[in-house]
Order: structure tokens, then sequence, then C-alpha cells
């Protein structure tokens, strides 16, 4: 029996020597190197404020894992040090290529070099605008999206990189005060650039259409959105029809201090303040940016109190 015991033993410090052993870099062959990615997509929107910050998923769209980011490795521009057999590139998701096997470890071997590889990142559809639509893509310290890093032979290269939603988001509100004196509906328009529209609004049976939505929607240089729209007062008395408002063009043109900033959440809430005007305030990430008035009236003081 004890040399039974002494034979497992040995046969046991055999195997895991030998699993030891496949992580060596020494096996990694001469000109060699290994990368493996720590990714972070920010899933969440960062305000000055704290107590401000949104975390996406709460907006009820999807975001992504770490593991599901797209992941694309291009190789040197200035070449190798030893020119391999076949240039090393990727294109897949970050937990297919972080997944493989160490003992298949051959098959994420790239050739040293002390030029730098570009890496990317990126989760969604760059192009596409509105609901659930969220774009996810590297930012590197400077605010670009490559992320260059170097391959040390028979060495194992940590790449950090982070990710974060490059759209803005844009959602329309109404509050009870203006609903209730537009008791016959409104109708929202939200336009793009990029060609895209949503309605958002609301009808006189109390159903609602896209209220509160966040829509995603391009943003950066060049980038606009516009919301128009109209509403429908009270109906005065039995016999006459009630009267609709077309309000002022609100939303972001582009212009210095009117761009579409990405990371960006513009909420417009419309209402009616007095008996005089129609407003929206904006709110930028939840923090207060400021009011407009869309619209001039000469309301009923009663109809506005009362709701």
């Amino acid at each position: 029996m004890k040399k039974f015991i002494t034979l497992f033993c040995a046969v046991a410090t055999l195997v895991a020597c030998s699993k030891d052993d496949d992580i060596h870099t020494d096996d990694i062959p001469k000109g060699m190197g290994t990368a493996t990615f720590a990714v972070s997509p920010q899933t969440a929107i960062i305000t000055r404020a704290a107590e401000n910050q949104v975390e996406l998923s709460t907006l009820g769209v999807d975001v992504p894992t770490a593991d599901q980011m797209q992941l694309t490795i291009t190789p040197p521009e200035g070449g190798y040090a030893n020119e391999p057999d076949a240039p090393f590139s990727y294109s897949g998701t970050v937990g297919e290529y972080n997944g493989v096997d160490y003992r298949d470890a051959r098959k994420r071997y790239i050739p040293a070099s002390d030029q730098p590889y570009v890496a990317t990142l990126a989760w969604g559809n760059a192009e596409e605008e509105g609901v659930n639509k969220a774009y996810f893509e590297s930012r590197n310290a400077d605010g670009g999206k490559e992320q260059g890093f170097t391959v040390t032979a028979r060495g194992n290269n940590e790449v950090t990189m982070t990710a974060k939603m490059v759209k803005a988001i844009v959602r329309i509100n109404f509050t009870d005060q203006f609903k209730g004196y537009f008791a016959n509906g409104a109708e929202m328009t939200l336009s793009t650039a990029a060609g895209a529209t949503f309605k958002v609004g609301y009808k006189a049976d109390g159903t609602t259409e896209n209220v509160g939505t966040p829509f995603f929607v391009l943003a950066g240089e060049g980038k606009t959105f516009a919301i128009d729209g109209k509403a429908t007062k009270q109906r005065p008395t039995a016999n006459i029809d009630p009267q609709t408002i077309t309000f002022t063009t609100v939303g972001r043109n582009g212009t210095t201090g009117q761009e579409v900033a990405e990371q960006t959440i513009y909420t417009y809430t419309f209402d009616v303040v007095d008996a005089n005007y129609v407003t929206v305030t904006v709110d930028v990430n939840n923090e207060p940016l400021g009011e407009e008035i869309v619209g001039t009236e000469e309301l009923n003081d009663d109809s506005v109190m009362d709701n």
C-alpha cells in the first residue's frame, strides 16, 4: 500500500508540473509573444453630480458585457523585428479571444514588435438611431478609439481598454399641467440630421406614444436634432372646436454650445407655467440646463390652476 501511495503522488506531481509547464513563457516560440485584454464597458452616464449618474440598464436598454465587445487587432504599420510567416490580426469577441485554452495558445501567438499593434472595441450599430440602439466604442486617454500596444518576445502583454456609449439620448416628457391644459392631445416629432424621425405624444383618451422613451441619436461634429410639435387645447364650449397650437422648434443645432455630445441624456419637458406661456425645460444628464418659451398664449387661468 505504501508503494501504491508513493506511486500515486509521483503521478499526481508529474501531471501538476506538466500543466504548469504549459504556461511557462519559455514555451512561446522565439520572436513571438501573447496578449490578453482587460476590457471595461462603461455602462453608466457619468455626471458632475454623482447622485445624477444614470445606469443605462435602468432605462430598459441592452448593454454589453466585456466578453461581448467586438475586438479588432491590426498589425503594426512599421512591420516586425523578425518578419513572421504571416502577419497577426484578429476580429472577434473579447470573450472568444481571451477564452482560448492556454495549451492551444499557438492560436494567439503574436509576432513581437516594438511598433504598436492597434486594438479597437465596438458593440452595437454605429449608424442606427432609435429605441435600444446604444453603440459602444473604445476610448483611449486622448479620446480616440484606437489603443496601441506592443508585444515583447516570449512575454504576455496585458492590454487595458475602456469602452463608452458614444451616442446621445433624447427624451420628451409632458407635465400633468401641460396635459391638463392641452387635454385633447399632443404630438411631437424628433428629427435628426441623419434623417430619422420619431413620434412622441398622447391622445385625448389617455393613450401615449413614446413619452419618456430614450431615443439614441448620433453625436459629435455635424450632428443635430430638432423637436417640433403641436398640442390641442380643451374644447371651450360644446359648439366650438378646440384650438391646436404649434410650438417653436427646440433642440441642438450643432453650433458652438449647441453640440450633440456623446454620453449625454437630453430631456425636454413641456409645461404650462402660467397664464401666458408654454415652456420646455431642458435637462442635460438630469441637471437643469435652462428653459425655453415655445408658445405664447392667452391661457385660461382656471384651466391651468385646476390641473
